[in-house]
């Protein structure tokens, strides 16, 4: 059963980490010379949508921070290891 449990949590870290890199590329493209020339309407969801994943990013540390207190998991970090 434990090995199962960190297969979830090691789930929600991947699901994390992919959303946090995917935020970093969208926060990225706020700054191209592209972005400026996008229609008020594309503008504003494009910022809803970034709003939304770090409200998402937010909500999946929770549930990380309290599967790792039941299951005795090593904090989470962003760093890749090598």
């Amino acid at each position: 059963m434990e090995k199962q449990n960190n297969g979830f949590i090691e789930s929600l870290q991947k699901e994390c980490f992919d959303l946090v890199q995917k935020k970093i590329k969208l926060q990225a493209f706020f700054a191209t010379e592209t972005f400026p020339s996008l229609s008020r309407e594309e503008k504003d969801l494009l910022y809803e949508q970034e709003r939304l994943m770090s409200r998402y990013i937010q909500l999946l540390g929770k549930r990380i921070e309290l599967a790792g207190s039941k299951y005795k998991v090593e904090k989470f970090s962003f760093e890749k290891t090598k």
